[in-house]
């Protein structure tokens, strides 16, 4: 078994375990990609760079809130606001933080829902491999039953998905 190992100057590896596989990195990768398509990101570079982006220039923003000298020379330099207008904003300060909470509402809105429907299996996608692994058990003897138990082992599905999958290839 394989663990989230990281390199260590001493010893080579941080954690139980060993490196991942390149496949493994490979296939985690290809399943980022896939997490930002319902948000128009093809690639998972693209929706990183856009978040930092956002992140950068929210902390440039935050940034200037921070020193309080610096927020009451802003204020100095602006014009007087309206005197019903200043009222209204010293009165929606302290429900500031709330406000914020809904805006975040609104944010998450914008996010696609989840298609729904049964997600397809990984024994689904594989089905050339898995026809030829039960013709390979054919070709030994191996009886139909037991071979799609075993397959099924194989690739984490029950007898049953495997059978499916084989009659499906029959049919064609």
């Amino acid at each position: 078994m394989y663990s989230f190992g990281f390199p260590d100057a001493k010893s080579g590896v941080k954690g139980f375990g060993t490196f991942m596989r390149d496949e493994t990195v490979e296939r985690i990768l290809a399943a980022l990609n896939e997490v930002y398509k319902p948000l128009g990101v093809d690639r998972f570079e693209e929706a990183i760079r856009i978040a930092r982006e956002g992140l950068l220039e929210l902390e440039k923003r935050l940034a200037k809130l921070q020193d309080t000298d610096a927020v009451r020379q802003k204020l100095r330099d602006a014009p007087e606001p309206d005197p019903a207008v200043l009222e209204e904003v010293l009165k929606g300060l302290p429900q500031a933080v709330y406000t914020l909470r809904e805006l975040g509402k609104v944010a998450i809105k914008q996010i696609p829902h989840d298609p729904g429907g049964r997600p397809i299996q990984e024994a689904r996608q594989r089905q050339q491999e898995i026809c030829e692994d039960i013709a390979a058990l054919m070709v030994k003897r191996v009886p139909l039953t037991v071979a799609y138990r075993r397959v099924g082992q194989k690739y984490g599905a029950s007898a049953r998905t495997i059978q499916r999958i084989w009659n499906e290839r029959k049919g064609e």
